[in-house]
């Protein structure tokens, strides 16, 4: 990116310039590459991926969808985006008609975790594809989870890209096993993503409730003030769209209240936006 933006202002002193000319020099650099980073090997021209994401309103939620091979095969991976929207039926070209359609060319990098007491840590060495906007489908190997191991996939750590992450049912349930069996697998900033993610796909019904309730409640074991901080607001949103709910609202803060109790309460004083949900769910 450096040696680009050098190239951009050295070939464009004392000129106007537009958008493309600074995507012509990434190419020009992308193209000086000796092509040992996946992530150099284009799908297609700088200036079309940049301006997918330039010229559009809004950021794509990437699904990963596993279809588990029972015969003994390897599994594939379905791998397909569209845009997040809390307004699925308004028209999206209203204001502005976008000539991409709202697809996007995303940047994925994902680990396939089949063994989790890998010494060289699981996330160490991801693999990355170019999700083009028509998606795209890949192998991912023989799962390992009938023989009692935890398999599952897990992509956008580090988050790379500007997009939200959803999983088939199973891969879900698998990670949210993963989370109530020891948290700390994932490091803190993924277990803020897979908390935010969940909580805004509900919102667009593309994840269920209910699995955005089950991830919750390995927050008894929580310790970071940072993931306890980042939940609590969507917890606190929660409540507070539940209220007027009656018996479903009663019913969630009964839910809530053995993680206030175990978790948020010893950090009660860390944060003013604890306190909310703590009152919700202690009184």
């Amino acid at each position: 990116w450096r040696t680009s933006l050098q190239r951009f202002i050295r070939d464009n002193m004392y000129s106007n310039v537009v958008p493309d000319d600074l995507w012509y020099a990434v190419q020009l650099t992308v193209d000086e590459q000796d092509g040992g980073d996946d992530s150099l090997n284009l799908p297609v021209d700088v200036a079309v991926i940049m301006n997918s994401w330039v010229y559009q309103s809004g950021f794509p939620v990437v699904k990963l969808d596993r279809r588990y091979n029972t015969t003994g095969g390897d599994d594939t991976v379905v791998v397909t985006q569209q845009r997040y929207t809390l307004s699925p039926d308004e028209d999206p070209d209203r204001f502005y008609t976008s000539k991409f359609r709202y697809k996007w060319y995303v940047p994925l990098r994902y680990s396939h975790i089949s063994n989790v007491d890998d010494d060289d840590g699981p996330f160490s060495d991801p693999e990355f594809r170019w999700i083009p906007f028509e998606g795209v489908e890949f192998e991912l190997g023989k799962s390992t989870a009938d023989d009692g191991g935890s398999d599952f996939i897990m992509a956008h750590f580090g988050e790379y890209g500007y997009y939200m992450v959803n999983y088939d049912q199973t891969n879900w349930g698998r990670i949210i096993s993963q989370l109530k069996t020891n948290h700390t697998f994932f490091t803190p900033s993924m277990r803020i993503t897979l908390l935010n993610d969940a909580y805004a796909l509900t919102k667009t019904d593309m994840v269920s409730v209910d699995v955005y309730l089950d991830m919750l409640s390995y927050l008894v074991n929580e310790t970071e003030v940072a993931v306890l901080t980042s939940a609590n607001y969507a917890i606190v949103e929660l409540l507070s769209n539940m209220r007027d709910d009656g018996d479903e609202y009663e019913s969630l803060i009964e839910y809530l209240r053995p993680i206030y109790e175990d978790a948020y309460l010893s950090h009660a004083d860390d944060s003013e936006f604890f306190n909310t949900g703590v009152i919700a769910c202690m009184c």
